[in-house]
């Protein structure tokens, strides 16, 4: 059977079973659509079920505050009809319910609403029936009772719980009461049901009697049961799905119609196939083989796939062509040597490279034994790959050799050699060799720097690391290990993530990321902590190829020193000339200045004492008592922070309790704060104790509240709190007073910014009291801070140390 004939007949059983996979495909498509008739049904039957339960458990919908649960028990006790109505009747519009029930423990009822529209509707709950109802209440978990009930030609549903306390929601105790809601299967309720289950609604009261549901719809019918699970109805949820009719109606004649027709495609595919498919691709076949494209000419003028490949051939043997010729022009071309040997190294073949590499024409190489061009130790290793071990077709090997040139010198010669088959029996060498000899002398003159370089590296006294451009250190040179941050086993091969400190490895991927580029050095300091204590180095870092550097690392620990001692004492000469010059300033502004205006009364009444009356003699020297009093406070405060800046003021540490001290100033404040009516609250544990000097610490406090007294207003507020953190305790002084802006925030603390303001009643301020609190905090070891918004009060804040008075020994 020739190739035309096998593939008709291939392409004709492919249609056969295409045409059987449809039909296949037609039977499991009506089977799918029964399956999915089937799942409808379920999933309805489902929402239904979904739906009731939903609908079943509304007084799990209810939510009632603590404080009307409460009130409830207390109203059953005593019924009180118009708490009832302000409390109980807002459920029936809220909830979506007609009636409610409220029932003692005794079973008695003391309070029944029915709402606006609702039908008329007798006692569901019969005298003898009422306390087994009752008892059916689960008590102690969080379920409801529900159930439907049936009077009057109507169906409710209703819903009781058991009413406990706020303190018992978990329905632990015995309950205070019962309350029921009835809601009444109305168009309202159907219409939800209708909505959730996407269903049309029936109710049948007759729970035996169901209507018979037609061909095309999917019904469900669901049974509503009363307290005793008695059913007393029925509910019909029904859909518009139609079932997908199943036709069988395949005759004889439609039989023998669809047999003819697979005839006849079977057929004219044959002839189709011979004349289209087959034919061209014999005619492409024959080209390939004998590589002669004039036997698919008759295909290039086609537009279909065989025209496209046929005009693929065409071009691929024109390619072909090209490149024969290239290579030619290239072996021509090539610096470098391209030779043909037999298995003995004879010449066979040779490019014009020969010229320059050996000094000899191509043709006078054939024939020629390449291994006479070679040192007899080199020419014995080559023959080894090839004479004695005959190498397989497409294997081959690289090797480094001396040629002798035609005029005497040796050259470095780089040989790829390539085994081919050329025939039965007669294996070919193909050898590509390039003149590698300046390259080599670089190498050579590259070595011996290497070797001069490392004499020089060996006398730096710094150390060098050679490091990849990801990190990983590679190799190290130290003229001593011990000046090493770590032994060499612990970080060699490791990344300097690894084995540095962030703040020191960070700069290193900085520079390598960002600034590293060509050969320039870059320069940046880092600190490590040795056994000995902090070190300081300088590293330049430089690229030493594409993905290497070298860092150079210099230990500049006693000039660093030296450096930080003279900015440290900088900075202190800075801070005494600043704290002088603002000392001064401060006696000539603002001790002068109430000075002067104290003199000036006095000169006043001193004139005038003769013509002043009692009333205003006392209301001169009110003011004079005044001023005199807050330059007495100024004076104090210079004194207290002059001897702190000098260091006069001694630490002397004790356990404190923390509610006694701050009692203390609190007393001590008290009658201030008394005149302003302002009330100082303080919330305390008993047990919190400190360690701190205590003058200190009063200092701190009279300050704090001095200043939360000043700036709030007339029957302010002010509280003092503490929070224990791990080590410290927190304390806030918290007012409500005009709070500070956050330009002004900026200025707290500072010498240099003086920050001080009239209080609410005018008050004036000395502006050190907030820097004599930051000095004694820093002195007992903790922080402070403030946190405040204007016109909304303030909180300052500060830490003390903490001490477990428990724990000591």
């Amino acid at each position: 059977m020739n190739t035309q004939k096998r593939f008709a007949l291939f392409f004709s059983v492919v249609l056969i079973l295409l045409f059987v996979t449809i039909f296949s495909s037609y039977l499991l498509y009506k089977n799918r659509q029964l399956a999915h008739l089937a799942n409808e049904y379920q999933k309805k039957e489902y929402n239904a079920d979904v739906a009731l339960k939903l609908q079943s458990k509304p007084m799990l919908k209810i939510t009632l505050d603590y404080t009307l649960w409460d009130e409830m028990i207390g109203f059953i006790k005593h019924p009180d009809v118009s708490w009832a109505k302000d409390n109980i009747d807002p459920l029936l519009q809220t909830t979506g319910f007609n009636y409610i029930w409220i029932f003692n423990t005794s079973g008695v009822k003391v309070y029944e609403r029915k709402g606006l529209g609702s039908l008329s509707f007798s006692n569901p709950f019969p005298t003898n029936t009422i306390h087994r109802i009752l008892d059916s209440i689960p008590n102690g978990i969080k379920q409801n009772c529900s159930y439907f009930a049936q009077n009057n030609n109507q169906i409710i549903e209703i819903s009781g719980a058991s009413v406990h306390s706020s303190s018992d929601m978990q329905r632990l105790k015995r309950p205070g009461g019962y309350i029921f809601l009835g809601r009444v299967l109305n168009k309202d309720y159907l219409h939800e049901l209708s909505i959730i289950t996407d269903s049309q609604i029936a109710l049948i009261s007759d729970t035996l009697h169901k209507n018979k549901s037609r061909s095309h719809q999917i019904t469900i019918f669901k049974q509503l049961y009363d307290w005793n699970n008695k059913a007393i109805a029925t509910i019909q949820f029904s859909s518009d799905d139609k079932f997908i009719q199943e036709e069988d109606n395949y005759n004889l004649f439609s039989i023998i119609i669809f047999v003819i027709a697979i005839g006849l495609i079977i057929t004219s595919s044959f002839f189709y196939v011979k004349t289209h498919i087959t034919n061209p691709l014999t005619a492409i076949s024959k080209s390939l083989n004998t590589e002669d494209k004039t036997k698919i000419d008759h295909l290039l003028v086609k537009t279909d796939e065989f025209g496209q490949m046929a005009r693929l051939i065409n071009s691929f043997f024109d390619q072909k062509k090209t490149l024969e010729n290239d290579y030619q022009n290239l072996i021509e071309h090539t610096n470098s040597l391209v030779c043909e040997t037999d298995i003995q190294g004879v010449f066979t073949f040779s490019s014009p490279a020969s010229i320059t590499i050996l000094g000899y024409e191509p043709h006078e190489l054939i024939g020629k034994s390449a291994l006479k061009l070679i040192p007899d130790t080199e020419a014995k290793r080559l023959s080894e790959h090839y004479i004695y071990h005959p190498p397989a077709p497409g294997s081959g090997f690289r090797e480094t050799c001396h040629f002798r040139h035609r005029r005497g010198d040796w050259r470095w010669v780089d040989l790829s050699v390539t085994f081919y088959e050329k025939g039965p029996n007669d294996i070919r060498i193909i050898t590509i060799a390039t003149d590698i000899t300046e390259r080599k002398l670089a190498e050579e003159a590259l070595k011996q720097r290497e070797e001069e370089n490392r004499a020089l590296l060996d006398a730096i006294p710094d150390l060098f690391f050679r490091i990849r451009k990801d990190g990983v250190i590679l190799n190290f040179k130290a003229p001593d290990e011990s000046l090493l941050f770590t032994s060499p086993e612990t970080f060699l091969g490791r990344n300097l993530k690894e084995v540095l400190p962030p703040e020191v490895y960070a700069p290193f991927f900085e520079i390598i990321d960002n600034k590293l580029k060509n050969n320039q050095i870059h320069t940046f300091e880092y600190k490590l902590f040795m056994n000995n204590g902090p070190h300081y180095y300088e590293a330049r870092i430089v690229s030493s190829s594409a993905n290497e550097l070298f860092a150079i690392i210099r230990d500049i620990s006693e000039r660093k020193n030296a450096e930080i001692l003279l900015q440290e004492s900088e900075i202190q000469l800075t801070e005494l000339n600043h704290t002088k010059d603002k000392f001064f300033s401060i006696i000539a502004h603002d001790l002068k200045g109430p000075l002067t205006s104290l003199l000036g009364l006095t000169e006043q009444v001193i004139e005038n004492f003769e013509t002043f009356e009692r009333k205003s003699i006392k209301k001169y020297f009110q003011i004079i008592n005044k001023s005199a009093l807050n330059s007495y406070k100024l004076l104090e405060n210079l004194l207290e922070w002059s001897r702190a800046q000098t260091g006069k003021i001694e630490y002397q540490p004790i356990i404190i309790n923390l509610k006694d001290i701050i009692h203390e100033n609190i007393a001590m404040v008290e009658e201030q704060a008394s005149q302003k009516y302002i009330k100082i609250n303080a919330v305390i544990n008993d047990n919190y104790s400190i360690f701190g000097d205590r003058q200190m610490i009063n200092s701190i406090l009279r300050n704090l509240l001095v200043n939360a007294i000043k700036f709030t207003s007339q029957k302010g507020q002010i509280t003092v709190s503490a929070v224990e953190k791990i080590d410290h305790i927190e304390i806030t002084v918290k007012d409500t007073g005009v709070g500070i802006s956050k330009d002004e925030l900026k200025k707290l603390f500072r010498l240099d910014c003086k920050y001080s303001t009239l209080g609410t009643d005018d008050e004036q301020g000395t502006g050190l009291g907030l820097i004599l609190c930051k000095e004694f905090v820093e002195k007992n070891g903790g922080k402070i801070w403030v946190e405040s918004e204007l016109n909304h009060g303030s909180d300052f804040k500060f830490t003390l140390t903490k001490i477990d008075v428990a724990n000591l020994s």
